[in-house]
């Protein structure tokens, strides 16, 4: 009587990322399976599975879908088209798993995904899409912020050089069409002016309990965002020196959770010098704290752990602040204006707000820079007359 085939057989099984091997009794066959490293709309990862005879012809199969997944040609190898959101998932997977991009990155990254597949466009496979598609699809996100349909654009932009690098398409579409320009207006720079800056201030320190006292004029009197000055550790300050360095912020998962990560450029971390009114808010908070070790601020609610929201400090501000329009942000753009009247140089005050160009913080003090500017030329003339080197009109 002929032997039945691997019936009795032992279950074999390898790393997920490798693949694995096993007999499935139910179907009296020897299956191969090998997770893809690919997502599907819905963001959950492809598997490959193949039942075969003999084992010998499934360890066969499974090298060579692992040697294509090596090459990164499984994915397209198998399946008839890929979709942007698909395609933009997995780009994002390969960088983090290849350790190119930060956590912090990967998070910004998926929540622009999460974005994108609010469109018909993201479930079109990339070889189908015409030019008018992207076109209508840019269209249709112009009533968001700039920012927002940048992240978009470089999100289309990079699947498509990422497809045409592996050969699922002969044409970059995308590379050929403009860049879309956002329909929504720009805010104004809230800033608050000398007599505002003075009655916040004495509000902050008599209105506010501490530890969001301090932080609110941390941010008054250094620049720094809510978020970097929420995650300073004492090990950031130094007393001596009177300098804060600043290489973390507050970040928040796709499910909300509070974590700190690094700052989404190299220019965000940086050292900033104390002015004399910093170093007090500092040095009056050491003198009321014993352990100088850890978080500088924590947080006291049980459920959010130590770590405090940006949300939390600006709700803490706006029990304070002048007029409703106004958040937190508007410490720091108040402590960028108060630079600019002092005539600080642009590229120092670029650098002590960790902007990654010059031309970021010409663009968002504008305003103030202008105004300086004209209040600089008046100077000028003044000082031309006295000198009697022009007429006086």
């Amino acid at each position: 009587m002929p032997k039945k085939k691997n019936s009795a057989a032992p279950r074999t099984r390898r790393d997920n990322n490798e693949g694995s091997i096993f007999y499935d009794n139910n179907k009296q066959k020897w299956c191969a399976k090998l997770r893809t490293g690919t997502y599907n709309a819905s963001g959950n990862e492809k598997v490959k599975t193949k039942l075969f005879t003999y084992k010998t012809d499934a360890k066969k199969w499974l090298a060579q879908q692992r040697d294509l997944k090596a090459r990164g040609e499984l994915d397209f190898a198998t399946t008839g088209g890929i979709t942007l959101a698909v395609l933009s998932a997995q780009i994002n997977n390969e960088k983090k798993a290849l350790n190119k991009i930060k956590d912090s990155t990967y998070a910004r990254n998926e929540n622009t995904i999460i974005a994108l597949k609010k469109s018909k466009i993201a479930y079109i496979p990339i070889q189908k899409i015409n030019e008018q598609d992207i076109i209508n699809y840019y269209s249709s996100i112009l009533s968001y912020s700039q920012s927002y349909v940048d992240k978009q654009v470089r999100c289309v932009r990079q699947a498509y050089r990422y497809a045409l690098k592996k050969g699922l398409i002969k044409k970059d579409i995308a590379a050929d069409i403009s860049l879309p320009k956002s329909k929504k207006k720009t805010k104004k720079v809230l800033a608050l002016d000398l007599e505002q800056q003075r009655q916040v201030s004495e509000k902050i320190r008599t209105e506010i309990k501490e530890p969001y006292s301090s932080m609110l004029l941390l941010m008054m009197f250094t620049g720094l965002r809510p978020g970097e000055v929420s995650a300073l550790h004492y090990s950031d300050i130094n007393l001596f020196k009177k300098t804060i360095t600043v290489k973390r912020g507050i970040m928040r998962t796709r499910s909300g959770k509070l974590y700190i990560g690094e700052p989404k450029t190299a220019a965000g971390i940086r050292t900033v010098p104390l002015s004399s009114e910093a170093f007090k808010v500092i040095r009056n908070y050491y003198k009321n704290n014993n352990r100088h070790i850890g978080l500088v601020f924590k947080g006291k609610n049980k459920n959010r752990g130590e770590l405090i929201s940006v949300n939390t400090t600006n709700e803490e501000f706006k029990k304070i602040a002048p007029a409703a329009q106004y958040t937190q942000y508007c410490l720091r753009h108040t402590f960028a204006t108060r630079c600019i009247e002092s005539g600080m140089n642009v590229k120092v005050l670029s650098k002590l707000l960790g902007h990654s160009s010059i031309k970021i913080t010409l663009d968002t003090y504008c305003d103030v820079f202008e105004k300086y500017s004209n209040d600089s030329v008046s100077k000028l003339d003044e000082y031309l007359k006295e000198q009697k080197l022009v007429e006086n009109l």
